[in-house]
């Protein structure tokens, strides 16, 4: 069932479709939800997610400021079709960022895009206390560009044990904390680096420390 989608959206900003589904099993595997978002000038295929607790969404960059046509399907055999009308760009916002001539960067209108980033690598997994050091310490800093790891790291910097892990709690799963969820993940970063152009959250190198490399799909604890 469809719960809510976005009225009306913005050229560069984001469209999202939010439905009710299956929530037995494992519906980050099991499940599925598809979109095909087409306007006068494009036509783009997107995959939703599970977001847990009975909710799907499915995302996407309209690039034109036109009437969009949403087609959705599910994989339990539900299908929705709503339009957006899309405005213009918001102030400020340039669009995804591209390679400009081999060597350069440019937003999708043109704009020069001058990288200046650093890794803040597990931050989101510390405590408080180091969190808000950190976002403190970056206060002054002009920087534009900041990369995550999703799963935690074990290096000389950080042997600590992390306040969370990126998966859900189940029985047979007890190094996984239960308050972990995606969605705080999204909050936490989102509302405290939200100056910042791009957040680039990386699935690099998960740790033996935790078995995190022999996790698959059918494995996850989930």
């Amino acid at each position: 069932m469809l719960k809510s989608y976005t009225k009306e959206g913005k050229k560069y900003g984001v469209l999202e479709l939010v439905l009710e589904g299956p929530a037995e099993g494992n519906p980050f595997v099991e499940q599925w939800v598809k979109g095909s978002f087409s306007c006068d000038a494009e036509r783009k295929d997107a995959e939703g997610f599970y977001d847990g607790d009975g909710i799907y969404r499915l995302r996407f960059m309209p690039s034109f400021a036109m009437e969009y046509r949403c087609l959705v399907s599910t994989s339990w055999g539900e299908t929705q079709e709503v339009k957006i009308p899309v405005g213009a760009a918001k102030e400020g916002n340039h669009g995804p960022v591209r390679v400009a001539d081999t060597f350069h960067f440019a937003y999708e209108d043109g704009a020069p895009y001058y990288p200046v980033g650093t890794t803040c690598y597990v931050w989101e997994l510390q405590d408080e206390k180091v969190r808000e050091e950190t976002l403190r310490s970056l206060e002054a800093a002009h920087m534009n560009k900041l990369r995550f790891c999703i799963f935690p790291k074990h290096y000389v910097y950080n042997l600590r044990e992390p306040e969370r892990y990126p998966f859900e709690r189940k029985p047979d799963a007890p190094w996984a904390p239960e308050d972990y969820s995606e969605k705080k993940l999204k909050e936490r970063a989102g509302d405290s680096f939200n100056s910042y152009e791009r957040l680039q959250f990386s699935i690099e190198e998960p740790e033996k420390v935790w078995d995190f490399p022999g996790l698959t799909r059918r494995t996850l604890p989930i």
